[in-house]
């Protein structure tokens, strides 16, 4: 389970450390990377999940940022944009018969992800 400081987007792997200092925030494994990417690019986000197979209802993976970020362009997957609306990226996983099937969509979404942010631009920082 990784955890972001907020300040300096490093890594803390250690849970007890990072929920007992409110200067870290949680991020699902698949999207670590990216999310730390994103943040120190500029592009400030603090709420991620990549999407679990067992989730009741609508199964999506989801970035949700700050503010109202521009972003230059969106990730595609299989030559599908995902969707970003209210400061949330968002992609929908449908119809997937099992949850290894499922597991190997999620893998590739978040590595489909993680190169568009790497590609991106820096974006100057937000004033909050």
């Amino acid at each position: 389970m990784p955890y972001l400081n907020k300040a300096t987007f490093e890594f803390e792997l250690d849970e007890r450390k990072a929920e007992t200092s409110k200067g870290f925030f949680y991020v699902d494994d698949l999207l670590a990377e990216t999310i730390q990417i994103l943040n120190l690019k500029g592009y400030r986000s603090h709420v991620c999940c990549e999407s679990h197979f067992w989730d009741a209802g609508e199964v999506f993976l989801d970035i949700l940022f700050y503010d109202a970020v521009d972003l230059p362009y969106l990730p595609v997957f299989k030559e599908k944009e995902l969707l970003f609306e209210n400061c949330r990226l968002k992609y929908y996983f449908c119809d997937y018969a099992n949850v290894f099937e499922f597991t190997r969509a999620k893998t590739d979404v978040c590595e489909a992800i993680l190169g568009w942010a790497e590609s991106l631009p820096i974006n100057p920082l937000p004033v909050l």
